[in-house]
């Protein structure tokens, strides 16, 4: 089996804020030297405009975004960055 993982270089800063669309519209790119295809996915991420203090309620909304998948073991291949193999689904 092959482990997959979001990693910063392609989704963003603060990967703990995506979420995974609960409607699966997954999308195979085969373009990778690795030979293991990344994968493409529907997905939200909180918006962090609204996380002006830290001792507040606020109410979240959430911004689409499409995620990008790789190959755990090709983690870490483009520079030094975040990485999160386990995320939240809606």
């Amino acid at each position: 089996p092959i482990v997959y993982c979001l990693e910063e270089v392609d989704n963003g800063a603060l990967l703990f804020d995506i979420t995974v669309a609960k409607e699966e519209n997954f999308e195979l790119d085969f373009s990778d030297k690795s030979g293991a295809p990344a994968v493409f996915a529907d997905g939200f991420r909180r918006n962090a405009d609204e996380f002006t203090s830290l001792y507040r309620r606020v109410k979240e909304t959430r911004v689409p975004q499409r995620l990008r998948f790789i190959p755990y073991f090709s983690f870490a291949n483009r520079g030094t960055t975040d990485m999160l193999v386990w995320v939240r689904h809606e």
